[in-house]
This record gives structure tokens, sequence and C-alpha cells, in this order.
């Protein structure tokens, strides 16, 4: 078998993975400080650098609010999507 017929296969079987799994996950997270932004969200602490908001929260967020978090595989961005009512 060609390196080139293996290098092949490697990325089929990539490809497929990621087109089997779900892209991201939902938590819950809180709001710690809105200036600067930092949520509370899978256990960690994360900084304004690697959140981005929806605008339907955008200038809307306060201390303590319970905020609705997608969280892209890998935990690189957290998409803060709206706030949790109840």
């Amino acid at each position: 078998m060609s390196n080139s017929s293996i290098l092949q296969i490697i990325k089929q079987a990539a490809v497929e993975a990621v087109n089997s799994s779900f892209p991201c996950d939902i938590h819950v997270g809180v709001i710690k400080s809105v200036n600067p932004l930092v949520l509370h969200a899978t256990d960690i602490d994360i900084p304004n650098d690697f959140i981005v908001l929806a605008s339907s929260v955008h200038n809307s967020l306060s201390v303590n609010d319970k905020v609705i978090v997608a969280v892209q595989s890998g935990g690189q961005r957290f998409f803060i999507l709206d706030k949790v009512v109840t």
C-alpha cells in the first residue's frame, strides 16, 4: 500500500469522525463579571477572549445571570446564546 493510499484512508476517517459528531456541547453558565466579561462554565472561569455573545444578550448581562452556552469542540470558543429565565 502506497503512502498516498494510507494518507487518503486517514483523511477519510477524519472526515467521517467529524461528520458523525456534534460540533458543540450545550451548558448552563453563570456570569461572574461584566467588565471584563468572565463566564463560569464547564467548571472553569472563561475570560472575554474566548467568549462570543449573541446580539440578544449584548449589553444586557449582569453578574450572576445564568446563560445558555454552546461550547465549541475543543473548548476554544464559548457562545453565549441567551439568558436562562426561571
